[in-house]
């Protein structure tokens, strides 16, 4: 199944707000890699705004995502979905959001163990790819939350 399979059975609210979730998640992801690559060991005014501006649209592309997830209906009672969750039932596009999740997640805990252990304490290149990966993970994990809701609408009851 791929993601134009999964996308009539998505609510038109939830597709609504994932779109933009995923837009400004891709807008938080570079203008922090922007600011972790172009960045020595100060920032400049410029590549604060970029920073500031990075943050607030990764924070915002979050909750839309969030609320994405939430719009998103389940029609399965509690136990189907367990089961279909602890199967390999999902399709291989949607789990692959999970994994990419926890690697995202790994490279967020990374970073932030770095920087907590530089003499100097962290750099605003830590921080920056500290950034990138922990909206990478955020986006990750609420778009597999999202698209397995949009499998088990199309899965037919047991």
């Amino acid at each position: 199944m791929t993601l134009g399979e999964l996308w009539p059975n998505m609510r038109l609210l939830s597709r609504s707000l994932a779109v933009p979730g995923w837009f400004l998640a891709l807008l938080g992801m570079g203008a922090a890699l922007v600011v972790a690559i172009t960045s020595g060991l100060h920032v400049s005014a410029t590549l604060q705004r970029v920073q500031v501006v990075g943050s607030f649209s990764a924070a915002v592309s979050i909750v839309l995502l969030a609320c994405a997830v939430f719009t998103q209906p389940l029609d399965k009672p509690r136990s189907a979905r367990w089961q279909l969750s602890l199967s390999n039932e999902l399709p291989v596009m949607v789990r692959s959001f999970y994994f990419g999740a926890l690697m995202m997640l790994l490279g967020a805990i990374g970073f932030s163990v770095i920087g907590l252990f530089l003499t100097g304490g962290p750099t605003s290149q830590t921080l920056a790819f500290s950034q990138v990966f922990l909206t990478g993970a955020c986006a990750s994990a609420l778009s597999y939350l999202l698209f397995s809701r949009a499998c088990s609408l199309d899965e037919p009851e047991s």
